[in-house]
């Protein structure tokens, strides 16, 4: 019997150490489930404070985003009203300009229409002066074509004139030198031509009896058919430089 109690104790040692160990596999296996769950716990809890501080930030930036689109929207309000009232004054300033345009337009054709009638009166009256100026200078080249002709005839007449006082006074010199030869006084020695060294030339006395003829008549009236030829020059060349305004001398 007691061989048989060992066997039996025996047995049940072995059982019992069996399910020792197995219950101590089973507890380290918990053990590390145990741990792995900690592990997520906290993993988890981690997971969970970051999620909720997203979620707060979230809130908070959709918080200062309603607020933002509050303050848009109540800009967008404003700026609606004034450009409601910009574009009401902008009408009534493009009709009141276009009202303005329209007035001056007409003021301005009618001015337009004056000064059409103005510039047409102005080129008659125009027209009428070129008209009178070109008569003018037709009778002022009449006038001067004349003056022309008169100088020319009096230069003729000039030349004329000298020549047939040097043949005058040649002959009457030579009579007198011929009278000398024969026992009567010897005249001067005379020129005939114009020579400035000359004391007796018939060219000077010409001069001098034309320069005390102009001292001669300077307070007194002149008539003038008794100019010389010479004398009838100087006036017309007188005349003419008066008439274009130059110096005649």
């Amino acid at each position: 019997q007691l061989n048989s109690m060992g066997r039996e104790v025996f047995k049940e040692n072995i059982c019992l150490h069996g399910a020792f160990a197995y219950q101590l596999k089973e507890t380290r296996e918990l053990q590390k489930i145990k741990q792995k769950l900690e592990a997520d716990k906290t993993l988890l809890l981690q997971e969970r404070e970051t999620s909720e501080g997203l979620i707060r930030k979230k809130i908070l930036q959709i918080n200062c985003q309603k607020a933002q689109i509050g303050d848009l929207q109540r800009k967008v309000e404003k700026l609606e009203v004034a450009l409601c009232c910009t574009t009401r004054e902008s009408v009534r300033q493009t009709q009141k300009t276009q009202h303005q345009v329209l007035t001056e337009s007409q003021a301005s054709t009618v001015e337009i229409k004056k000064l059409q009638q103005l510039l047409e009166m102005k080129d008659r009256e125009m027209n009428r002066v070129k008209k009178l100026a070109r008569n003018i200078l037709n009778e002022r080249t009449e006038v001067e074509r004349f003056f022309l002709d008169a100088l020319e005839h009096v230069k003729q007449e000039i030349i004329s004139s000298r020549k047939h006082y040097k043949k005058k006074a040649q002959t009457a010199y030579y009579r007198k030198m011929m009278e000398a030869c024969a026992g009567k006084v010897v005249p001067k020695i005379q020129t005939f031509k114009s020579n400035l060294n000359s004391r007796n030339s018939v060219y000077r006395d010409l001069e001098e009896a034309e320069k005390c003829y102009w001292e001669k008549i300077q307070f007194e009236k002149v008539d003038i058919s008794e100019l010389t030829w010479e004398q009838k020059e100087r006036v017309l060349r007188l005349l003419f430089a008066k008439m274009n305004g130059t110096n005649p001398w």
